[in-house]
């Protein structure tokens, strides 16, 4: 039995394995902290939730394809979280 190939095999392997759990990692931001201004500047929480509903309408706007109305209708919802948690923010003494 040839040695090189079963080695050269694992070799291979293992350097797909390694790439592709740096490129995961290096896709995905832990914990992303929020930016603290506008009217939520002194409310993390509410800062918090803005900040990943924004993120939630972007993930949106680059979905391909409308998925039967779906899309469209989760967009606009977002749109409306979005504003609602604005108000919020304003509102609060």
């Amino acid at each position: 039995m040839n040695v090189w190939k079963p080695l050269a095999i694992f070799a291979v392997a293992g350097l797909v394995a390694s790439v592709g759990i740096q490129t995961a990692s290096a896709n995905h931001d832990p914990d992303p902290q929020p930016t603290l201004t506008g009217p939520c500047h002194d409310q993390p929480n509410m800062a918090a939730a803005l900040g990943s509903l924004n993120a939630a309408k972007s993930s949106l706007e680059r979905a391909e394809h409308n998925k039967g109305g779906w899309r469209l209708a989760a967009l606009n919802a977002t749109n409306n979280a979005i504003s609602q948690t604005q108000t919020g923010c304003s509102a609060a003494p």
